[in-house]
C-alpha cells in the first residue's frame, strides 16, 4: 500500500487552479471497518500540512 508522509502533496495545486478549478477535496474511506484503528478528528476548519483530519 503507497504511504505519504505528513503534508506530502497528493495534487498540483497550481496545476488545478491554473486549470480555473477549485482545489477542495473530498475525502472518502469506504472501507473504514478495514481500518479499526482510524481516528476522524471532530470537524473543523483546517489549514493544508498542518491540520490533521484522520489518524491512523
Amino acid at each position: 500500500m503507497p504511504r505519504s508522509k505528513l503534508a506530502t502533496p497528493c495534487f498540483d495545486r497550481d496545476a488545478i487552479a491554473k486549470a480555473g478549478y477549485d482545489d477542495i477535496v473530498i475525502m472518502a474511506v469506504t472501507n473504514s471497518t478495514e481500518y479499526p484503528q482510524m481516528k476522524k478528528e471532530a470537524d473543523q476548519p483546517v489549514v493544508a500540512g498542518e491540520t490533521p483530519i484522520v489518524i491512523f
